[in-house]
């Protein structure tokens, strides 16, 4: 494969592709808060042991532990997001390259 076959990558299909993920991932997170909230208010119990990034939790309440891992999944794709616009915006703000080098001459008299 040459140079001039790779083609590159276009930003509305990046788009196209994360932005269902990440609300699929939210989504996903709101229904485990909820799911943890009304374990929580039915009083289910069954003991759980957790451990994610060296964060260990362990309950006797499934509602905890549903409300945990909601807030997990919510928390690190909010951390992505905002990663991904930073680097974003750090690229906009960057000046364009120049085309040709920059010669600087300096006469001294």
């Amino acid at each position: 494969m040459d140079e001039s076959s790779v083609r590159p990558i276009d930003g509305r299909m990046i788009k196209q592709i994360l932005l269902p993920m990440i609300l699929g991932v939210l989504i996903l997170g709101a229904l485990f808060g909820v799911l943890g909230v009304v374990l929580v208010f039915l009083g289910a119990k069954g003991s759980s042991h957790l451990v994610l990034f060296r964060q260990t939790i362990e309950t006797a309440d499934a509602g905890i532990s549903s409300i945990f891992l909601a807030s997990v999944i919510v928390i690190l794709t909010l951390r992505r997001i905002l990663q991904s616009v930073d680097k974003f915006i750090a690229t906009a703000m960057r000046p364009p390259a120049l085309s040709r080098p920059l010669l600087l001459s300096f006469h001294w008299e």
